[in-house]
């Protein structure tokens, strides 16, 4: 198979319903810009703007970062300084240094380079330079625009992180919380995606925002929610993605589905169209169009324990969306000077109750 500008176009268009935008020098996929900003990160994308370092403003899951364990409760420098519970990296710091990304709608376009051009730059910056100049020479904003390098050579690591974000938006819709590249057990791996669908957040958090669903990149971005009708199923349910773009091999996702947490297990191989005996496939054609092919898990003995350290993950996100005067006062009303007590402080707080701390502030804001 090859992974070119016209298939992964046509899984954002076809697959995803997003609109196609035909410009004199491209043809893009339009997305909102909540939307957009999730396609970022997720993808590790980047805003055109050659200002930046990388010639794009790339915002990285990673910055998001809270805990590198499943069921560890030791915060990682990321969205909070690990030693004062200060907020070190939020959504809303890159909306307020960078308020174009928030604004107006935003086109999604592949770039094709040859990895292999010596011309004492990475390859594709000549590319950037010259689509930057033919997006201002027609009048256009270049940090409208979300680029998505695809290497010539197929190098498959550069591309696993746009199935990442498919599993993420498809799932979404559907009215679960997703995740990507999310911390898990010593030993055992990290997993690209994975999906839930908990009766103990349906409704103390997507219904109480008033969403269908979210990626973790959605819970720091309440106040840019909207709301969406969805299908979400009332049944307990989660599932674990390995994607592949490269090879034909797997079988890593064994050692998520041995863990007995989720319901169901996937490799996520686009060019693959035989499924393994030991998990279920999502793959592709050569048009863009998804196949799925089932594997349930009978043992999910360890769910609960995984989902009781789930929710306080959950609402680290949560308490992000509070601004750095409201997360003041709700340090010192709970005496939080470490992130040890920043931990420990969430966990005796619901769910429900985070939610409506930050719904609160967020609402107050636009009465």
């Amino acid at each position: 198979m090859k992974y070119n500008k016209s298939f992964f176009t046509n899984i954002l268009q076809n697959e995803l319903g997003y609109e196609e935008v035909t410009f004199s020098f491209c043809r893009a996929t339009k997305m909102s810009p909540i939307d957009a900003f999730r396609y970022a990160v997720i993808s590790n994308s980047g805003y055109l703007d050659l200002s930046q370092v990388e010639n794009r403003l790339i915002i990285r899951k990673d910055f998001f970062r809270i805990f590198n364990q499943a069921e560890q409760e030791s915060i990682q420098n990321g969205i909070f300084d690990r030693v004062n519970a200060e907020f070190n990296f939020t959504p809303n710091m890159f909306f307020k240094k960078y308020p174009r990304i928030i604004e107006n709608d935003k086109y999604i376009l592949f770039l094709e380079y040859n990895p292999k051009l010596k011309i004492g730059e990475p390859p594709y910056y000549p590319l950037l330079r010259s689509l930057f100049e033919k997006i201002e020479s027609s009048g256009l904003e270049p940090l409208d625009f979300i680029v998505t390098l695809i290497p010539s050579n197929n190098n498959p690591k550069d591309l696993e992180s746009f199935f990442e974000y498919v599993i993420n938006e498809k799932y979404r819709r559907m009215g679960y919380l997703t995740d990507s590249q999310l911390p898990f057990y010593y030993g055992i791996g990290t997993p690209d995606a994975a999906i839930y669908n908990f009766s103990r957040f349906r409704d103390s958090l997507f219904k109480n925002i008033g969403i269908c669903g979210g990626s973790i990149i959605d819970l720091m971005c309440l106040k840019y929610q909207v709301r969406e009708k969805c299908n979400a199923a009332d049944v307990e349910d989660s599932a674990v993605f390995e994607i592949k773009t490269g090879s034909l091999d797997g079988s890593q996702i064994k050692k998520y589905i041995g863990m007995q947490i989720f319901k169901r297990g996937y490799e996520v191989i686009p060019h693959k169209s035989t499924k393994s005996d030991y998990s279920g496939l999502i793959h592709y054609n050569e048009s863009g169009n998804e196949f799925i092919e089932d594997h349930e898990i009978e043992d999910t003995s360890n769910s609960q324990k995984y989902e009781e350290w789930l929710e306080t993950y959950i609402k680290c996100y949560l308490i992000t969306n509070l601004s750095d005067n409201k997360f003041m006062e709700f340090k010192i009303a709970n005496s939080i000077t470490s992130t040890r007590k920043l931990v420990d402080i969430l966990k005796v707080n619901s769910i429900n109750e985070i939610v409506n701390l930050v719904m609160g502030e967020i609402n107050n804001a636009k009465n």
